[in-house]
């Protein structure tokens, strides 16, 4: 008898689970947060703009470049032979700097993108740090990394007001 009580004390921690380490887990859509947001708008209103932008310049640059091109084609009948291999290789240095200049541009276009993003998400972490801290909140997890979800469990739109009501402007770099 007393063999049966010491060995159902010695099995009892291994059939029951442990109650008392509670985790609180929730998720949230910050792509939603960024394109829903009244300050995520305004970027990427203004990313947009500067995007268009950067890409009419480029246009126009390749617009006189195909005219470049056909006026040297234009007098290649004219002009003697050095003079026309001058012009082309004139022209062949214009089209390697536009080349160059455009793909700096468009390098300049990502790290800004990143840099709104970053800037974003720097003013929203101490939103989030503030809402764990308040709702005993363990760990936040982006819901694009979950499969599946209970619905109580994102704060999507509990953040997204409290983001709209502090967080104003993010500034483009």
């Amino acid at each position: 008898m007393k063999k049966r009580i010491f060995l159902f004390l010695i099995f009892i921690p291994f059939f029951t689970t442990n109650l008392f380490s509670k985790q609180n887990i929730v998720y949230l859509d910050l792509d939603m947060v960024l394109t829903q947001s009244n300050a995520g708008k305004k970027f990427i209103n203004e990313f947009e703009q500067f995007k268009k932008k950067t890409f009419d310049d480029i246009k126009k640059i390749e617009t006189d470049l195909k005219k470049d091109e056909s006026d040297i084609r234009a007098k290649k009948n004219i002009l003697e032979g050095s003079e026309y291999n001058k012009l082309v290789n004139e022209f062949k240095i214009k089209v390697k700097e536009f080349n160059i200049n455009r793909s700096e541009k468009i390098k300049n276009l990502d790290k800004t993108k990143i840099k709104g993003t970053n800037n974003f998400l720097s003013k929203i972490v101490p939103l989030l740090e503030e809402y764990s801290k308040n709702n005993e909140v363990s760990l936040i997890i982006q819901k694009k990394n979950i499969l599946i979800g209970k619905k109580e469990l994102d704060i999507t739109n509990l953040i997204l007001k409290k983001i709209n009501q502090t967080v104003k402007t993010i500034e483009i770099k």
